[in-house]
């Protein structure tokens, strides 16, 4: 029955879930009523098939494609290999029609009848003029892709049954589509897989817009990103360059402040000088009015004891002053206030005033190294000396000096002053030119002498307090000093 053959087939469906699908082509090979049954089609598609008588014309009957025979069954394969697999699929067949038949009510005769002759399918009638363009299954365009609901050949053992689709129940669905499209393929050959073909297409062209479209706006988010990161970098330019400028602003600020207090500093500075400038010769000449003040009063004070210098003071004044006279005496031992040097020191003056003058003669005085030197012994109460210069000789030649400002007067006050003098040189009372040492001893005990262009070499001298203005010292290296 057809219907045993619709149970078997869903059957055999159900058992080969994993196996490869059936296309229509190859369903289609099978009895009359078993298609009916399974595609239930509308009366439009059964004319198109042919199921329907032809329109009166004289052609001859066409041969029933639908006869009773018994059917081959296209086998379940793929393509490849297709001639084998026809071979055991067809005789497959033969023998489940051939068991088919056998149980069914139909005499035996017919039986051996249809066992003797050569089974149909084997050469199949020429079909009808809409079934010719079919395409051998070979020809059939294989998909790219194949269908989600398509299963492997052979599905893993640890693979989950598929579930049953709750809007088809029956399973029935794929059944019925796959039918439809066996239908398409059957009245339109061809046409399928062109619009297959050209559904991929569209896909693909849809693939290709929307790839399009997502590189444009790939590309507009790399623009609008390059354009904010454009506008990021000239905003930081911005912020470095007011930020520069602020800094540079800053610093010219700082440098004009800088500047104008160093400014004011060297207007401070030139003021200080200038007052300093305006004290120091101020000063200077206060002090040369002193300066000046004194020589007049130590010229007054030596005029008025050149006054005093008469016959009734100095005697022997009426004589003319005796010349010194060469005379080697012993001496007399000396213990002096302090050890005296080994090396004497120079005296050059204008100018040499002693008031309160006492000679003690020839004194013998110890140095530091213990020698012996005999030297004139003076001592005065005051003692004046203009344009004070002391000459020291060091070894080498060199010499330090101690000297002081030009046309000053140098004093000793405040005490006796003590004098051991090796030589004296001068002009006495500024005309007579005179040299005393310990061979030539004054032969006059005066109490003032006075004495100009003076050179005196002084073994030691002690006691007052001596006041000298504009010192200054310095060294030369053109000794030694030469009396």
């Amino acid at each position: 029955m057809p219907t045993e053959d619709i149970s078997a087939a869903e059957g055999e469906a159900a058992a080969r879930l994993a196996a490869s699908r059936r296309s229509l082509l190859r369903r289609l090979h099978m009895p009359v009523g078993k298609a009916i049954a399974l595609a239930a089609m509308p009366s439009a598609a059964l004319l198109g098939m042919g199921f329907t008588s032809p329109l009166a014309k004289a052609d001859p009957q066409p041969e029933n494609p639908f006869a009773g025979e018994a059917c081959v069954e296209m086998p379940d394969e793929p393509p490849a290999g297709v001639e084998a697999e026809e071979a055991e699929e067809t005789d497959a067949s033969s023998e489940d029609e051939g068991a088919a038949e056998a149980g069914s009510e139909e005499p035996p005769a017919e039986e051996a009848g249809g066992s003797e002759e050569p089974p149909v399918a084997e050469e199949p009638a020429e079909p009808p003029a809409d079934e010719a363009p079919v395409a051998p299954p070979e020809e059939e365009p294989a998909p790219e892709e194949p269908p989600a609901d398509e299963e492997p050949a052979e599905p893993p053992a640890d693979e989950e049954p598929q579930r049953p689709n709750p809007w088809d129940p029956l399973g029935l669905g794929e059944g019925l589509a796959e039918l439809g499209e066996g239908v398409w393929d059957l009245l339109t050959p061809g046409e399928r897989a062109e619009y297959e073909r050209a559904q991929r297409e569209a896909e693909a062209e849809a693939e290709r817009q929307r790839q399009a479209e997502a590189e444009a706006a790939a590309e507009a988010e790399a623009e609008r990103e390059a354009a904010a990161r454009a506008e990021e970098e000239a905003e930081r330019q911005r912020r470095e360059e007011e930020q520069a400028a602020a800094e540079e602003a800053e610093r010219q600020r700082q440098a004009e402040a800088e500047a104008e207090a160093e400014a004011e500093r060297e207007a401070a500075e030139r003021e200080e000088a200038e007052a300093a400038e305006r004290e120091a010769e101020e000063a200077a000449e206060a002090e040369r009015e002193r300066r000046e003040e004194e020589r007049a009063a130590a010229e007054d004070e030596a005029a008025e004891d050149d006054r005093e210098i008469d016959a009734d003071t100095i005697p022997g004044a009426g004589e003319p002053f005796p010349c010194p006279e060469e005379l080697r005496v012993p001496g007399d031992d000396e213990q002096t206030a302090f050890t005296l040097p080994d090396e004497s020191w120079y005296l050059d003056a204008t100018y040499l005033t002693l008031r309160g003058l006492s000679y003690h003669g020839v004194v013998n005085v110890t140095t530091a190294s213990g020698n012996v030197k005999q030297v004139l012994k003076f001592t005065a109460d005051k003692l004046d000396i203009g344009d004070l210069h002391q000459i020291v000789d060091a070894p080498g030649g060199v010499r330090y000096h101690v000297a002081t400002a030009p046309g000053s007067n140098s004093t000793f006050r405040d005490g006796t002053v003590t004098m051991y003098t090796e030589r004296l040189e001068g002009n006495l009372f500024g005309v007579i030119p005179v040299v005393f040492d310990a061979e030539h001893q004054p032969p006059l005990d005066l109490p003032i002498a006075h004495f100009t262009d003076v050179f005196v070499t002084q073994a030691g001298q002690f006691g007052g307090t001596l006041s000298m203005q504009g010192m200054h010292s310095y060294t030369t290296a053109d000794g030694p000093t030469v009396p």
